[in-house]
C-alpha cells in the first residue's frame, strides 16, 4: 500500500518539475536534492513519511565526513550551529558524517508545498553552515 502523504507530495513535485525518487516498502521515502549552491555543490535530501500520514522526517545525509581525530573538536561547532539555526538539527552520526535533519507536522492539503519549503530551508541552512564546518575541519 502506498503512503498517501508521500504520493501527494510526489504529485506536487511532478507538477513543479522537481526530480525525485520514491522508495521504501510502502513507497514512503522520497529522495531528492538540490545543486548549484554557493558553498555546497549539492545536497541529498530524504523525506521519510510516517504510516499515519501526519508527520515527516527529513534527513540530509553526509554533508561532510569528519575524520576520527577531528570529531571531538567538531562537536562544539555542531552545537554552535544548532544554536544559530532553527528549523533543522545538525549532528554527527556513528560513521563521523555531519548530518542535518528535521521533523515536520504536515497538512494533507498542502504537504507538497510544505515539504518543498523545508527542503529549501534545509539546503539553504546547510549551504550557509558549510564554511563554518569546513573551517573547523581544516583548523
Amino acid at each position: 500500500m502506498e503512503n498517501k502523504m508521500a504520493k501527494l507530495t510526489a504529485a506536487y513535485f511532478d507538477s513543479i518539475g522537481l526530480k525525485y525518487g520514491l522508495e521504501g516498502d510502502n513507497r514512503e521515502v522520497i529522495s531528492s536534492g538540490f545543486g548549484g549552491m554557493s558553498n555546497l555543490s549539492s545536497i541529498r535530501i530524504l523525506l521519510i513519511f510516517d504510516a499515519e500520514g501526519q508527520t515527516m522526517h527529513l534527513i540530509a545525509p553526509q554533508i561532510v565526513k569528519v575524520p576520527q581525530d577531528k570529531i571531538g573538536a567538531m562537536y562544539k561547532t555542531i552545537n554552535d550551529l544548532n544554536q544559530k539555526f532553527r528549523w533543522v538539527k545538525f549532528y554527527i552520526d556513528n560513521d563521523g558524517d555531519v548530518m542535518v535533519d528535521a521533523d515536520c507536522i504536515l497538512d494533507m492539503d498542502s504537504c507538497g508545498q510544505e515539504c518543498l519549503e523545508i527542503m529549501q530551508r534545509t539546503a539553504s541552512i546547510a549551504n550557509e553552515a558549510y564554511p563554518t564546518i569546513m573551517k573547523e575541519l581544516w583548523s
